[in-house]
């Protein structure tokens, strides 16, 4: 079965096949490719989305249907709240270009399209499959849908987030204003996440360290504090409940924090690096130092091996590498 497309006209011209999305009695963009391909899908989503604007009507059995009843489901809403906050966010901008369309119909190679629209910023597109790739899973057994489009569409390289390089904390933390850097810290020092470290409050210091409860996992976490959070906490002004405030002691809001943040990041010259990143510097420094995974584990708060096996693996190629060098520098000494 073929999703049904609306307004695309075909033509012939010496022999060649041309399409056209036309509309309103008009053509409004040539739709290159082969039906299917994924750059004339691309180019039909683009211009679609376009003419559809807000007005994207939840027509029974449609993407923009499941989407509203998954929106609704207590798999949704048994999320964190920050969760919710992205798959509400990407499955709202992923049903502007494919809410019409018969949920059933759609295929990894139209996923792949409306993938690759993204490719400007390849952290959106990865996180834009995987969203999409939950919602199919929930609607195979809530709609007894049976296939899956976005499983094993791969995400775009760079969509994963990089760990922060010790040169681009420096610059970092030479801009950024106080209360951004005593976030910016507390994250490096603790391996927590945004939300984690924003919501912390004064009566999270127990023993030396902080006692976290992670809003993603609902995993309580005590992590000691290193000497230099320790100095930080102990001089941060006590304006509330809540340990990490703005310059005016309000609390943060995810919102403003993210502004903020931005504009320090922008200053420094580290566009291509985000917040959650230093999750991953804390865990590789941890790992350098010879930690263990279950160390690590105990740090971070992840939940499976996998993650923390891949920054034990790298730190261990790192050491195996310089003790080669070394070996190497030493042969020749003695040549």
């Amino acid at each position: 079965m073929r999703v049904q497309m609306p307004y695309v006209e075909t033509t012939k011209a010496k022999g060649k096949v041309y399409r056209y999305y036309r509309r309103d009695g008009r053509r409004h963009g040539r739709l290159k490719g082969d039906p299917g391909s994924t750059q004339f899908l691309a180019d039909y989503y683009r211009i679609h989305a376009g003419f559809e604007g807000d007005d994207n009507t939840a027509i029974p059995g449609s993407f923009h249907d499941a989407v509203t009843q998954y929106l609704q489901s207590p798999e949704y809403l048994g999320l964190a709240e920050s969760s919710r906050a992205i798959y509400r966010r990407y499955l709202d901008e992923a049903r502007e270009v494919l809410g019409k369309f018969d949920i059933e119909q759609i295929k990894k190679t139209h996923v792949r399209a409306y993938r690759d629209t993204l490719q400007a910023t390849p952290g959106r597109a990865t996180i834009t499959v995987k969203v999409i790739s939950a919602l199919y899973d929930w609607a195979g057994e809530a709609l007894d849908i049976e296939n899956n489009p976005a499983k094993g569409v791969k995400g775009l390289k760079g969509g994963e987030h990089q760990a922060w390089p010790e040169a681009a904390i420096d610059r970092f933390l030479n801009v950024a204003p106080a209360d951004i850097a005593a976030v910016f810290l507390m994250a490096l020092y603790t391996g927590q996440r945004r939300g984690d470290v924003l919501s912390l409050r004064w009566d999270a210091l127990e023993g030396g360290g902080l006692n976290f409860r992670q809003q993603k996992t609902g995993a309580a976490v005590w992590v000691p504090m290193h000497p230099e959070l320790a100095a930080l906490v102990s001089n941060l002004p006590k304006r509330g409940t809540v340990m990490l405030t703005t310059e005016t002691g309000r609390a943060w809001s995810v919102h403003n924090f993210r502004a903020a943040f931005n504009r320090a990041r922008k200053e420094a010259g580290c566009d291509d690096l985000v917040f959650h990143g230093l999750r991953k510097t804390a865990a590789s420094r941890l790992a350098e130092c010879g930690c263990s995974t279950e160390e690590i584990k105990a740090i971070t708060g992840h939940a499976s091996d996998q993650m923390a096996a891949y920054y034990a693996r790298s730190a261990d190629q790192k050491r195996k590498a310089r003790n080669a060098i070394a070996k190497l520098e030493k042969g020749t000494k003695q040549q």
